[in-house]
């Protein structure tokens, strides 16, 4: 099974990144971009694996309950701008990218202590917290691509981060469908 962990995106964000997504659709080489669609916009926190077996799966499940301690509260990051990613002189994917924020490398911290605990490898590549958008197609069109000004630094969009889910992935000739296996929530209010 393919698995993942990751905050989904509320409604009122998904549509606001869908609203620079149809700008950047109106660049000329937007279509040398696999674009995603909204409803799968999210951050992912952990890759938990192409093939994990049911037991695995239900390890996680059965753990997911006992990753937060009661101190841990709800919290906002931003978005911030839209960019290349991982950088500009390699990209494979075009992404909001989400503003360095410490609660939210401590969440990921703490999520990769638990999964390890039951026998998950923490990811090789270093946590650069994003929402992909598009992927590239082809390695070709890289310098034809540029991110218009207006999106590269824009006001921030708050995001609430009060959710953490457990996704399978299903792959489909069309976008993956993303299921839902289950989610834990930051619930603590001031």
């Amino acid at each position: 099974m393919r698995t993942f962990i990751a905050l989904p995106i509320d409604t009122e964000v998904t549509t606001l990144l869908e609203n620079k997504v149809d700008t950047l659709k109106n660049q000329t080489w937007s279509n040398h971009i696999n674009w995603f669609i909204a409803a799968n916009f999210h951050i992912t926190l952990q890759f938990l694996g192409g093939n994990l077996d049911d037991k695995k799966v239900l390890q996680v499940l059965s753990s997911m309950d006992f990753w937060l301690d009661s101190n841990f509260d709800k919290f906002n990051v931003k978005i911030e701008s839209i960019q290349l990613f991982p950088d500009n002189q390699n990209p494979h994917t075009i992404v909001a990218s989400i503003e360095k924020n410490k609660k939210l490398e401590h969440l990921v911290e703490q999520i990769t202590r638990c999964t390890k605990s039951i026998g998950l490898e923490k990811s090789k590549l270093t946590f650069k917290p994003h929402i992909s958008l598009g992927r590239i197609k082809s390695k070709l069109m890289i310098n034809d691509i540029e991110i218009p000004n207006t999106l590269k630094n824009f006001n921030t969009i708050p995001l609430t981060v009060n959710k953490i889910t457990l996704f399978e992935s299903i792959q489909t000739n069309q976008a993956p469908i993303y299921k839902e296996l289950k989610s834990i929530y930051l619930t603590k209010q001031y």
